[in-house]
């Protein structure tokens, strides 16, 4: 008999790569080839790609502990653990993966191997233990509802239609999970060789038997299961995946091999592929998962990394494009544009698939274009599968485009009253002058002349430093410099408003470290920590932060701010300015000193403005990061300064006394004194000094002020020349510093701790059942 062979020769700087000769008889009695197959690609032509995909990995969940496979369902992302059992990742901004759950597996050498879902309901594969079922509808809390007792280690798992299937070492089993706590085996077959990975198709399934090559089940009748053929793949078989009707199985020595599969019962051989090694020296590869996304089949090779195969003609796949995995590349999971991998001992990554293609060359890079492989489409707004070109409705409201004055908004149609805004959204529909009122007392924004302010407590906790000073915020997980304590994060529980103390890493001890400020970018947190510097913190797991790096300053860094890719940090004597654009790895630019103390800095069209402490107001062009300037200034005449905030062409002030002043800098080069206001006595005497205000932000016409030991002052500037307080609140502490997301605000007390605090009357605005800190929509009940 003859057997076809391709010569697969791979010019992507990849060496020269042959494969040819015949299969042994072995195989090809095994496989039932006759002579001469051909298969139906033989003299067509396939159409090929205008460009490639790249992989790219845009951020890491990064763990000390086993990644061996992923299920992604909307943005959860459930991860079997080879040593602990099952982890919860939410995809959050600045794409980025945080855990919000975990089932771990106690006693025994129970591993997570595999994953499948149906509904709220979970099943992990493991090793030695079994099957478990777990309730997953509260991800952060996965319960064990039942354990299924294989006789050997399960490997990989599949649900469908209320059957579970079961890959073990020693068998190939199905179950009903109908009822989720009561399995019920309904039958089995035995394997010679330890099953691996497999997929459904139909009646058939798929194995990749290990030593036993492939394995073709009959599983029409769950209870008779009958094996219906078996072919030796020359390697030691993982993974399988299909497409039409061509198998691709991935094994040992990255061997991956095309079988044609029209008829299960008689697979025909059609080419080998042996992918480049990228594996570091001493280590081993091999591919454990396949998956398929249009013409691209997606190889995890172990360490060799993650491959893009074109696979359009089956007869000659090719290799378009390769990933590099820190470890070992165990699953992948194709979402969208983004690729899930799962990386045994370094985590999970989100891999970028079309970061810089066009594969349809319709000018829109594959990343944001909708139909990635039509020149005539790239949008969609409705999401149902027909883009706006051919739509007759682009967003899907039932609404036709040409009659729809939003047609790209689902929730719009109507503009009763001409004024841009649709009626659904529009607070005052009939009145053109009239779109929003905020505080809900029925009339319109633009007529209510003050929204007063109500402060409520919803809860407090007390670190064990009482140092508690700057606060950034991702969700419901709170970094806050904790002084003498270093940082430490909390989870705020979206019912209560509680916080949770979840992690804490220290500063220096022993000298004046102690963490004054933070500011969080991506999964990246900054600390400006007295003596100790500046700390550069990797929070993409908040139970596990780990320090990159310390860099030293050369006095106390105190404030951070960031403009862009550019970090400003208030050294005490001297601003110091580094670039950010690689987060990780700050570089120093240059540096500005002065005999006096730079504190709290706003940073607004190339200029900053600075609270210089008894030197008064700084004003200095920072264009040139590299060589800061100062523009001009204004003295502080026993006036020192601690606080700034800016509002068009009015600059506040805060100082020494609880003073308030306020310069007109619409002429930067002469600033001038407009007013000033004492901010009242609100707390009681904590010490024989009247603090300064530490901290200002504006929102809308109010000014925010923590006033030190005189608490939190709201201030009205609506008339910036005539500022007017608005209201007080007494604090437990030193109000040093705060942070302002919607209507939650959060206040660091120097003696006691971090505060939460409701901004309005309603603790839910919109009544949705969600409370304000909860709910990213606090004024769309809808949302």
């Amino acid at each position: 008999m003859k057997c076809i062979r391709q010569i697969l020769v791979l010019v992507l700087c990849f060496p020269l790569l042959t494969v040819s000769g015949c299969r042994n008889s072995d195989s090809v009695a095994a496989g039932g080839s006759g002579s001469g197959f051909v298969g139906p690609w033989v003299n067509a032509v396939a159409e090929a790609l205008l460009s490639p995909p790249t992989l790219t990995i845009q951020s890491t969940f990064e763990r000390s502990s086993q990644s061996r496979d992923v299920l992604v369902e909307g943005d959860l992302y459930y991860v079997a653990d080879g040593f602990l059992g099952l982890s919860v990742l939410q995809f959050t901004s600045y794409d980025r993966l945080i855990k919000v759950g975990e089932f771990h597996i106690v006693g025994g050498s129970g591993r997570g191997y595999s994953v499948a879902k149906n509904g709220d309901t979970l099943f992990m594969a493991t090793r030695d233990e079994g099957i478990y079922v777990l309730d997953v509808s509260d991800p952060q809390n996965p319960v064990q509802i039942a354990l299924i007792a294989t006789d050997n280690d399960a490997s990989s798992v599949k649900v469908r239609d209320n059957l579970l299937y079961v890959a073990t070492s020693g068998a190939f089993r199905i179950y009903d999970v109908s009822v989720p706590g009561s399995p019920a085996e309904l039958g089995s077959l035995a394997a010679d060789s330890p099953n691996q990975r497999f997929i459904l198709d139909g009646s058939t399934a798929y194995v990749a038997g290990f030593s036993q090559g492939l394995v073709v089940i009959d599983i029409s009748d769950p209870g008779a299961l009958r094996l219906r053929e078996q072919v030796n793949t020359g390697t030691s078989a993982r993974a399988v995946a299909k497409q039409g009707d061509y198998l691709f199985i991935g094994g040992d020595a990255s061997i991956l091999s095309v079988y044609w599969v029209d008829n299960p019962s008689d697979p025909q051989f059609v080419t080998d592929l042996i992918l480049p090694d990228f594996s570091p020296v001493g280590t081993t590869h091999g591919i454990f998962d396949l998956r398929i996304d249009g013409n691209i089949l997606y190889v995890a090779d172990g360490a060799s990394g993650v491959h893009a195969v074109d696979i359009t003609n089956p007869f000659d796949p090719v290799v378009v494009s390769h990933v590099a995995i820190r470890d070992q590349a165990l699953g992948v999971f194709v979402q969208g544009r983004t690729l899930v991998v799962a990386d045994e001992n370094e985590g999970v990554h989100l891999v970028d698939i079309f970061a810089t293609t066009d594969m349809d060359g319709d000018g829109t890079l594959d990343g944001a274009d909708a139909f990635p492989l039509d020149p005539t489409e790239s949008v969609d707004t409705d999401g149902d599968g027909v883009g706006d070109g051919a739509d007759a409705d682009d967003d899907g409201d039932g609404v036709a485009d040409g009659v729809d004055v939003f047609p790209l908004d689902p929730t719009e149609s109507v503009d009763t009253d001409l004024d841009g805004v649709g009626d659904n959204s529009d607070a005052f529909p009939l009145d053109p002058n009239q779109t929003e009122d905020v505080d809900r007392d029925g009339v319109g924004d633009m007529g209510d002349s003050l929204i007063e302010p109500i402060l409520q407590w919803v809860s407090s906790f007390d670190t064990a430093s009482g140092q508690l000073r700057g606060i950034a915020r991702d969700g419901q997980i709170i970094y806050a410099a904790d002084g003498s304590a270093g940082v430490t994060i909390f989870r705020l529980d979206g019912l209560t408003g509680d916080f949770t103390e979840i992690a804490n890493v220290p500063v220096s001890t022993g000298s004046e470290a102690s963490a004054r400020s933070v500011q969080l970018v991506g999964n990246t947190l900054l600390v400006a920590a007295r003596t100790d510097g500046l700390m550069v913190l990797d929070v993409t797991d908040p139970l596990n932060p780990e320090l990159i790096m310390t860099l030293p300053t050369p006095e106390k860094a105190t404030f951070l701010t960031i403009d862009g890719d550019i970090l400003i940090l208030s050294d005490r004597n001297s601003l110091q300015t580094y670039d950010i654009s690689d987060v990780r790895a700050p570089v120093h630019l240059g540096a500005f000193s002065a005999p006096t103390e730079f504190e709290r800095v706003v940073v607004e069209d190339g200029l900053a403005y600075i609270a210089a402490y008894y030197s008064g107001l700084f004003i200095m062009d920072v264009t040139d990061p590299s060589n800061l300037k100062k523009v001009s200034g204004v003295g502080a005449d026993g006036f020192a300064m601690w606080a700034i905030a800016k509002q068009g062409d009015y600059i506040f002030t805060g100082g020494e006394g609880s003073g308030l002043r306020v310069y007109d800098v619409l002429d930067v080069l002469n600033p001038t004194f407009v007013t000033q206001l004492d901010l009242p006595d609100v707390n009681l005497i904590l010490d024989g000094n009247d603090q300064p205000p530490f901290k200002m932000e504006i929102v809308g016409d109010f000014l925010f002020v923590a006033d030190g030991d005189d608490g939190l002052q709201v201030v009205d500037i609506s008339d910036p020349e005539n500022p007017v307080i608005s209201t007080s609140y007494a604090t437990n502490g030193f109000a040093w510093d705060f942070l302002i997301d919607g209507y939650t605000m959060f206040i660091g007390n120097y003696l006691d701790g971090i505060q939460h605090i409701n901004l309005g009357v309603s603790l839910d605005h919109d009544g949705d059942g969600r409370p304000n800190w909860d709910d990213a929509f606090p004024l769309d009940e809808t949302q």
